[in-house]
């Protein structure tokens, strides 16, 4: 996120001198500084920074110590803290015994403040993605204020088209966050008494959610707009040239071709007690000859 600033900052300093007309409503409004905008944006994006770690200090807080539902019942004297210690050693994270147990262990409030701040942060990354979309639109017949980095082919019969991938990347991912927000979001309602049972996907949200959050380390040195390439909450896959998950699938639709093809087949429709001379067998179950009929979709045996 500071990495994302620091980009806006610079491009709002590159941008200061291009004036530009303001737009309100959708409708032109009085004139502007294109940089004061981007200031605006990065200004969005340092107070989603100062709200997620604001909700940090309240996950430190570990429910050891508490046993089934709080009380410290059959826990050792100094377990909790041994434990605490261990882990805040590991991982380097201020870890500390919950102030409360009762609280920690029936409710999940400051991971939903967490969410909350995170989907925040998704909606402020929207609005910047879709201003960004606007403002490159056309560009003969739209706005055409910034000239966006042709980072794939736009059309077989429109050489030129530019289309605004990376931004629509961002506003799938930005929609996948907020997602993950609405179940936090009812699974931290959901504990019932003493403890809340919703922990686990509460927990696989938010690891999913903070991984789509993080912002990848190439940065653009030459501040070009190519940084977009870097922008937060981008997954690194839906902009690399080569998609991990694609030689895996052409791999398994080769198996799948080998094992669909007669010659490929022989051993398996042997176990049916075919022949390859005459091409008739007979059942598992029955001394009775059986009719093999070969399809794309595999061997059929009937009776």
């Amino acid at each position: 996120m500071r990495n994302l600033q620091a980009s806006l900052e610079r491009k709002a300093c590159e941008f200061h001198d291009v004036i530009k007309i303001g737009r309100t409503h959708l409708q032109d409004a009085v004139p502007m500084r294109l940089g004061q905008e981007f200031s605006g944006y990065s200004r969005q994006v340092e107070a989603a920074r100062e709200r997620v770690e604001a909700a940090l200090p309240g996950i430190h807080e570990l429910a050891f110590g508490g046993a089934a539902v709080g009380t410290g019942l059959n826990a050792l004297p100094g377990f909790a803290a041994a434990v605490i210690t261990e882990i805040a050693q590991e991982t380097s994270i201020p870890f500390r015994e919950a102030r409360n147990h009762f609280e920690a262990q029936g409710a999940r409030d400051a991971v939903c403040f967490l969410s909350g701040a995170l989907r925040v942060y998704a909606v402020s990354l929207t609005k910047i993605a879709n201003d960004i979309r606007w403002l490159g639109c056309g560009p003969r017949c739209g706005i055409g204020e910034l000239r966006l980095p042709a980072v794939q082919p736009g059309s077989s019969i429109m050489p030129r088209k530019v289309n605004p991938v990376i931004a629509e990347s961002l506003l799938m991912a930005c929609a996948q966050v907020i997602g993950y927000d609405a179940t936090i979001a009812w699974c931290a309602a959901a504990g019932n008494f003493e403890l809340n049972v919703m922990m686990p996907v509460i927990a696989y949200d938010l690891l999913r959610r903070s991984s789509c959050c993080a912002t990848p380390q190439e940065i653009s040195s030459s501040g070009s707009w190519t940084a977009w390439k870097s922008i937060a909450l981008v997954p690194k896959a839906l902009w690399t040239s080569r998609l991990p998950w694609r030689p895996r699938w052409r791999r398994l639709s080769a198996m799948k071709r080998r094992q669909n093809c007669p010659m490929k087949r022989g051993k398996a429709v042997a176990r049916f007690g075919k022949s390859r001379a005459n091409g008739a067998g007979f059942s598992r179950n029955s001394s009775r000859p059986c009719s093999t009929r070969s399809s794309r979709w595999g061997t059929r045996i009937g009776r």
